[in-house]
């Protein structure tokens, strides 16, 4: 016995755009963003108003400190020392890479324990392209800007221990770890901690110029191991940069793409490479950077609000 199928069913018009909920089901619809930039970044650091005001020097000096004692053991570990960081620049990358570690894991601990992990993303969300670049190429030229202004009033400074290092490193795994700390780990850092974490909080308590002139200070010191007072105040012109970047775009994601870019453009001249290669270090540098903080902006987006 045979028996045919059934007529197939066409819907007499297009899908739902999105599908009826069961009766007594009452879904909220998602908040409006308030109209107007700062009203746009206030409501962004609004949940980092929770975050006790001295979380982020505790953070830095346990990630520093952390440091130190990681460099301090593999130092001992290895007969040589400490001091001596010429000699064991394998130690210097993987304390490094610690410090930058402790950063980013004392940001996250800080939201959770504030109640504020779940309602932001620290700034990693997607951007339109264009302002972006834009915006990217105003900040990019201030402080190429301050970089020419420094060389005509005092001269070419002495290079950062960092560079010395690099100009004289032969080997070829010890380079590809630097390549790796300044190149990706470095702007993700950092900039997850200072402008991701410290600026926001700043701003939302001490006001938004002042945050950019305090975290663009503080930026600029952190960095004042082994370079020149006239480094200090090139990289307090980049951290003001990064935050109005920052502020100006909604978005870390252009903060990280410049950073990168402008550690890739220094590694690659530092170690004077070929047009090719210089290329390809800046390309993957900044690609990389950027598409890992927008994965770890969906991830942190993902995170259940705490009850």
């Amino acid at each position: 016995m045979s028996s045919s199928p059934p007529p197939s069913y066409e819907h007499p018009g297009a899908a739902p755009a999105r599908p009826e909920l069961p009766e007594g089901v009452w879904r909220p619809e998602p908040p409006a963003l308030p109209e107007g930039r700062r009203a746009r970044w206030l409501h962004d650091v609004e949940p980092l108003r929770a975050v006790p005001l001295w979380t982020p020097l505790a953070v830095m000096l346990a990630a520093f400190l952390g440091a130190g004692i990681l460099y301090a053991i593999i130092a001992g570990a290895a007969g040589a020392d400490a001091s001596g960081i010429e000699d064991l620049p394998g130690a210097l990358i993987a304390a490094t890479f610690f410090q930058d570690a402790l950063l980013v894991g004392g940001t996250l601990l800080s939201l959770r324990l504030a109640g504020a992990a779940g309602r932001t993303t620290l700034g990693l969300r997607r951007t339109p392209l264009l302002p972006a670049l834009g915006w990217a190429a105003v900040v990019f030229g201030a402080f190429w800007l301050a970089n020419v202004l420094i060389l005509l009033l005092f001269g070419s400074p002495d290079d950062q221990a960092l560079v010395q290092d690099l100009k004289r490193e032969q080997s070829v795994a010890v380079l590809v770890g630097y390549a790796f700390l300044v190149c990706l780990a470095a702007p993700l850092a950092e900039e997850l901690f200072f402008r991701g974490f410290v600026f926001p909080l700043l701003s939302a308590r001490i006001g938004l110029i002042w945050g950019m002139i305090v975290t663009g200070g503080v930026f600029a010191l952190v960095h004042a191991t082994g370079s020149p007072v006239e480094a200090l105040v090139v990289l307090f012109v980049l951290g003001v940069g990064l935050c109005a970047l920052a502020y100006l775009t909604r978005s870390l994601l252009p903060c990280i793409g410049l950073h990168a870019l402008n550690n890739a453009i220094s590694f690659s001249a530092t170690r004077d490479f070929q047009w090719w290669a210089f290329l390809l270090v800046v390309v993957v540098s900044v690609v990389a950077a950027v598409a890992v903080g927008a994965v770890a902006g969906r991830r942190l987006q993902a995170q259940p609000v705490p009850a």
